[in-house]
């Protein structure tokens, strides 16, 4: 019960960490984006 629930957390960390990676890469993307329009 509690390695299922222990197994069940690490799935879950791991799926928010990628998700977190694709999303702060998209943030970065933007701000060069806008950086790009605001100098360019």
């Amino acid at each position: 019960m509690i390695i299922t629930c222990i197994l069940r957390n690490t799935i879950m960390y791991n799926r928010f960490r990628r998700l977190y990676s694709v999303i702060s890469i998209l943030h970065f993307q933007l701000i060069y984006f806008i950086g790009l329009i605001g100098f360019g």
